[in-house]
């Protein structure tokens, strides 16, 4: 087996090389230093991750001396900055990692760079008798694709924003870079918004049956942005249009609904509801609060859902998809959409989210030849709230049962018939909370599953066609560390996890 497949990483990295002499055993005292404020987070987060495994670790400005084993970050290049998707790119998230018996270094041309090595490190540490040791070896990694996300339905039921950050740090520790964050749908409004303060006063307090209800403040979202960012985390914001809209519906009630507000919806049944767009005041409505989260976020992306139009006839549908493009341009930001948008989108800028293997395929493949990029979503491999089982007491089964095989035995590249994969921006996994309404549900459907998508997302794609065994190993070696960092996770009968024991 390949040695980036023995070292127990993940996701997996593109190139390792045994080191010369022996692992580095790790003192009482370790100091993390670097030759940047820039490289100052990523110094932090390793230093802490050294710190949980009970090692004084303490992380240096440039100018403090070091005491102790070092592990040095080191920048190679002052000149670094988000592309015009709001993300490093790949080049700048690539790190070489070398660690011989006398010390550790990461190089990496930017911040983000140096993140991925302090985790390959994290990942790495290893016990022997009483001391912490890390392998001799030398590293070489890049990611696969420049977008590695998740997406986080906080509408059905509410996670507030402690919980947020946390899911953020499995992002990190997964080496990935995008939380999509789907804030409103049918059963409750999410982002507080001033000028309509309705959506949160009236639709903030309610969720599906037996979820949490609640919001984020303007000031809670800025705070996520801001811990996101210093973990080169973009957040993506989503509000879902012209279907999905319910819950705007009971807080503003429009043309649609005569104007009358409807009850509150607390089930979990889809394609029902419909923001009229060729209604000036719901246009007018929806300008307002795109204009706010443009506002409050620095990403260049918004969201504007578009799935599961069922009640809205094919011509309108087309027309208000158009329509929230055209709005999301205004307020100066680039527009998402899930598959069905293609029916609608006028701007080969707007990047299409391929979730549903029944509708649009031969649509989504044309858009693409046309300029358009896609996120792969696909749903019977990428949506985490699909039971492992059929008697797993968490989520739904209506894409199936995915269990680590099915989170992990697929290709981007090929999973959709004569799609250029090319245009393939990268792959965002996603949980819907309809059945998911607790820290330890939401945690056990994430883990170990979106590990084996982060690998998809990150690591080279072999010759043959990936399967479990290549990973299996890995994620058992993940088990102790997520114990350690108290994140709930299903121990699939698919992995031996008494392997790592």
């Amino acid at each position: 087996m390949d040695r980036n497949l023995t070292f127990p990483v993940v996701p997996a990295p593109t190139k390792i090389a045994d080191g010369k002499g022996s692992p580095l055993i790790l003192d009482a005292e370790v100091s993390v230093t670097s030759n940047s404020p820039a490289a100052q987070d990523a110094a932090e987060y390793l230093a802490q991750a050294l710190a949980e495994v009970g090692i004084a670790a303490t992380s240096l400005t440039p100018e403090s001396a070091p005491v102790g084993t070092q592990i040095h970050l080191r920048l190679t290049s002052a000149d670094f900055e988000l592309n015009a998707d709001g993300l490093p790119g790949i080049a700048a998230e690539s790190y070489e990692l070398s660690i011989t018996d006398t010390g550790a270094q990461i190089s990496a041309s930017a911040p983000a760079g140096l993140q991925h090595g302090a985790t390959t490190v994290a990942q790495l540490l290893t016990q022997a008798e009483d001391a912490w040791q890390l392998p001799a070896t030398e590293i070489t990694d890049a990611p696969r694709y420049a977008w590695r996300g998740f997406s986080l339905d906080i509408a059905r039921s509410f996670t507030p924003l402690e919980e947020i950050k946390e899911i953020i740090d499995v992002l990190v520790d997964l080496k990935c870079n995008v939380l999509h964050l789907h804030l409103c749908d049918d059963q409750g409004w999410r982002l507080q918004i001033r000028s309509h303060p309705e959506l949160t006063t009236i639709s903030g307090e309610t969720a599906v049956e037996g979820g949490r209800a609640g919001f984020l403040t303007q000031e809670d979202y800025t705070a996520l942005i801001d811990y996101a960012a210093a973990h080169n985390v973009l957040i993506v914001p989503e509000i879902d249009v012209p279907g999905h809209t319910h819950a705007l519906l009971h807080a503003l009630p429009l043309a649609d609904v005569g104007r009358q507000a409807p009850d509150p919806y607390t089930g979990i049944e889809v394609g029902f509801s419909e923001l009229r767009l060729d209604d000036p005041t719901a246009v007018s409505i929806l300008t307002d609060i795109l204009a706010e989260i443009a506002e409050l976020t620095p990403g260049p992306w918004l969201h504007v859902g578009g799935d599961e139009p069922l009640v809205i006839p094919g011509e309108r549908y087309a027309t208000s998809v158009a329509t929230a493009e055209k709005l999301v341009r205004e307020v100066g930001k680039k527009a998402i959409g899930w598959n069905e948008s293609v029916r609608g989108v006028q701007n080969t800028k707007t990047v299409i989210q391929h979730w549903d293997h029944r509708t649009e395929l031969a649509a989504l493949a044309n858009a693409a030849r046309q300029g358009h990029r896609v996120i792969m979503s696909p749903a019977a491999h990428v949506y985490l709230d699909m039971k492992y089982t059929a008697d797993y007491p968490h989520g739904q089964d209506w894409a199936g049962l995915i269990e680590v095989a099915n989170s992990y035995e697929w290709d981007p590249a090929t999973n959709v018939p004569n799609l250029d994969a090319n245009q393939i921006l990268g792959i965002e996994a996603a949980v819907w909370t309809e059945k998911i309404h607790t820290r330890e549900a939401m945690f056990e459907m994430l883990l170990p599953r979106l590990a084996s998508i982060a690998e998809i997302a990150w690591s080279p794609r072999p010759e043959q066609e990936r399967e479990l065994g290549e990973i299996a190993p890995r994620l058992a070696a993940q088990a102790a560390r997520w114990e350690r960092k108290g994140w709930p996770f299903y121990r699939s009968p698919q992995v031996d996890w008494s392997a790592a024991e």
